[in-house]
């Protein structure tokens, strides 16, 4: 089992293809697994991170893979130019 997080592209409802799977969904078929989806529509990046956080280091929940999609096009204090 995989865990994602992430803004509206990552997010279950939006941005699917013509078969209704966004690219979480498509990834899950693709690797045969099931995956948890933390992510929502209008999050910003330290809310990403924050949910992130709380699933593994408090809820002490363990997955195989973690892939977080930040959201805009660059993470604000991660990235320098």
């Amino acid at each position: 089992m995989f865990l994602v997080s992430g803004c509206s592209f990552t997010d279950d409802e939006q941005y699917v293809d013509g078969n209704g799977l966004n690219w979480v969904k498509q990834l899950s078929n693709m690797l045969n697994e099931d995956y948890v989806n933390l992510s929502v529509g209008g999050y910003c990046n330290q809310n990403i991170f924050n949910y992130v956080y709380v699933e593994i280091m408090l809820n002490k929940r363990s997955h195989d893979k973690i892939i977080v999609m930040g959201c805009g096009w660059k993470w604000g204090n991660f990235v320098r130019d």
